[in-house]
């Protein structure tokens, strides 16, 4: 068993009071008659079906505390003495994927399990991919092994009806040059060792370098001493010109000068390009090793790229600027060909960049997806400049079984007056860069004021999120807390500074039945489309909560007219332009799971026009593909609800029709 799995597991059997051992007993009693429900289910591998023992599965509600059991040794589980209400269910292993129930063994939302009084659910059964490994060597032009190296992995994913890129697991080389990626979900990557080069201005002191201040790396430094660690530093050694200094010993050392001129080696992709366009993915199948996946660097003339910050009014130190390769913008740490920091006045110069198209990203934030699997990997090198940094309130996971996860990144040095942003296109060809002049746009301003009707709970505890539409990273997501409300209370308006221009939609989550109705501002309704948000915008808009929500019942029927058991419904809206740009999640697509008689309810849907059909449980998430949306009105029956509409509909199976 891998570690990480066996110290996770370990942690669940002394810390948490709910973990139940499984006891086969069970499956022939069931639950009390009458009094409570249970659901139980089996854990097989996804490709050769055979059950998993000793998987960790976890049942729970929303807002509460989870219940925790161990399969055995036919991957069977139970939970007993459960109440009525909606249940999340999801398993994790040691060199497997995690998985969701109704998920599939690759789709991104699990479905939940909706108990009534008594109800036995026998089918909740859940199949995890195996992890696969990934391995190689990297050397340099000389053919030589390259020791102590990163090596990372991306992927492609779809959300808000976009491909994006996600970074995944990191793995460096051993003295031989050989990595290792292990534990690596099913898919196809893009295999890549990171080569940023950092530049910080010449005068700058450690502490400035290191984003702390001297007391916190005293203290910092204490405890690594105390534990018998030598200090983590990122500024392991210094190579100036009097106005730039490139930060050595995070990454792989340049290769020197030739001849006066100064050599470096760029971020490579495999087989050998050095632009992701030109990178030949790789297909990890379950539980596979793919082995031979090499990767040379090549050295290349390095270059100077300096200018000046325009329009930060002599507050631009400690101003960090990242330069990517075009087609790189949306990810994070480490996938810039260089960054830098500005001085007081502005003036910045990027050290050591190959000849190539950038794009230089002046951000208030990094915010990346990555794909995650269940054991921790190595993680690459914080920026120099930008020190610690921290996950944003916004962080947090996306999806299921894939374990997409949106990180949030706030430099410390980001701070009001670093409110503006740049994004502008860099060429740099067989020379240096000079004079090169950046204007700093303003960020915009959102205000809420949110009216809250018809709460049909005591109180309303939750939050409110501004993303990005198209589901960009390099625009993200922010997230404030609401005051606690009731029915008729003034809730005091909350503000999201220092947005980056572009659309954006609003997503509430809260403990309550709630739903947004409207986002009024200008005399137009933006609680169904993209807000857009301009330089230097600051606008209030009027959002109003609802707990007036619509109720859809009915039965799931097949081909021939009877009851279609044990599989999904998919509400999802008539309007085609709800089916992307959306935001993280949709708020107009639910799916539901058919009770064991064919019987279905919607009872958190929002007033509008629906397509529903019947799905099963591995295609239920799919609506995420706009194709697949498509296919499906074809069997859908079609209902408008108004806010706190009461309606019975039954539903065909897709391809029924």
């Amino acid at each position: 068993m891998h570690v990480a799995g066996l110290v996770f597991i370990c942690a669940l059997i002394s810390n948490v009071s709910a973990f139940v051992s499984f006891d086969s007993r069970q499956l022939a009693s069931g639950p009390p008659a009458g009094r409570s429900a249970a659901v139980s289910g089996v854990v097989s591998d996804a490709e050769t079906h055979r059950p998993i023992e000793a998987a960790v599965v976890q049942l729970g509600q929303r807002g509460q505390g989870p219940q925790y059991q161990v399969t055995d040794d036919r991957g069977r589980f139970v939970f007993t003495g459960l109440r009525s209400g909606s249940y999340y269910l999801t398993v994790t292993k040691a060199g497997f994927a995690d998985a969701q129930f109704g998920a599939g063994p690759m789709a991104t939302v699990g479905a939940d399990i909706v108990l009534s009084d008594g109800q036995w659910f026998k089918n909740a059964d859940v199949e995890m991919p195996e992890l696969g490994v990934v391995a190689g060597t990297v050397t340099d032009d000389r053919g030589e092994p390259v020791a102590g190296t990163y090596v990372r992995l991306f992927a492609r994913i779809t959300l808000a009806g976009e491909s994006h890129l996600a970074a995944g697991p990191v793995a460096r080389t051993n003295d031989r040059g050989e990595y290792r990626l292990e534990d690596v979900v099913p898919g196809r990557y893009y295999v890549t060792v990171p080569l940023p080069q950092h530049s910080v201005p010449y005068n700058a002191t450690p502490y400035e370098i290191e984003g702390r201040t001297r007391d916190e790396l005293s203290r910092l430094d204490k405890v690594a001493a105390g534990r018998g660690a030598a200090p983590q530093r990122l500024n392991q050694g210094l190579i100036g010109d009097g106005t730039a200094a490139l930060v050595l010993g995070n990454y792989a050392a340049p290769p020197g000068r030739v001849r006066g001129q100064a050599f470096v080696y760029p971020t490579v992709f495999y087989p050998g390009s050095l632009d992701i366009a030109g990178a030949a993915s790789v297909e990890i199948e379950h539980g596979s090793e793919v082995l031979g996946v090499d990767l040379s660097l090549q050295a290349m003339p390095a270059h100077r790229v300096s200018g000046k910050l325009v329009g930060c009014a002599g507050a631009c130190a400690g101003y960090p600027l990242r330069l990517l390769r075009q087609g790189l913008e949306e990810l994070g740490n480490g996938s810039e060909a260089a960054t830098t920091v500005a001085d007081a006045s502005g003036n910045f110069t990027f050290l050591n960049v190959p000849a190539g198209s950038y794009t230089l990203l002046a951000p208030g934030a990094l915010f990346e997806y990555s794909v995650h699997s269940f054991s921790a990997s190595e993680r690459l090198p914080a920026t120099p400049g930008v020190g610690v940094v921290g996950m944003g309130a916004s962080g947090g996971r996306v999806s299921g079984a894939l374990g997409i996860r949106r990180t949030t990144f706030l430099p410390r040095t980001i701070v009001d007056e670093h409110a503006g942003y740049a994004s502008v296109p860099v060429s740099v060809e067989e020379r240096d860069v000079s004079e090169l002049e950046v204007p700093l746009r303003p960020t915009g301003v959102l205000r809420l004021q949110c009216i809250l009707e018809d709460l049909q709970d005591d109180v309303l505890r939750g939050s409110i999120e501004v993303a990005a539409a198209g589901g960009s990273p390099l625009l993200g997501s922010r997230s404030v807390v609401l005051p606690e409300a009731a029915t008729g209370a003034r809730i005091e308006p909350v503000v999201f500074p220092v947005l980056l221009p572009g659309e954006y939609v609003l997503k509430l989550s809260s403990n309550a039945n709630v739903a947004v109705k409207s986002v009024t501002t200008g005399g137009a309704d933006y609680a169904q489309r993209s807000l857009t948000v301009v330089p230097g915008m600051d606008v209030t808009a009027v959002v109003t909560l609802t707990g007036k929500m619509a109720r859809l019942t009915g039965t799931v029927l097949n081909t021939k007219g009877g009851v279609a058991r044990m599989v999904s419904v998919l509400a999802f809206p008539v309007d085609t332009r709800l089916w992307t740009s959306y935001g993280l999640l949709s708020a107009s697509v639910q799916t539901t799971l058919a009770r064991t008689d064919g019987t279905y309810e919607f009872g958190k849907l929002r007033a509008g026009d629906y397509y529903l059909v019947g799905v099963d449980f591995d295609k239920a998430n799919t609506w995420t593909d706009p194709a697949f949306l498509q296919l499906a009105v074809r069997s859908a029956m079609k209902v408008t609800l108004g806010w706190g509409d009461r309606k019975a509909l039954d539903v065909r199976m897709i391809g029924d029709r």
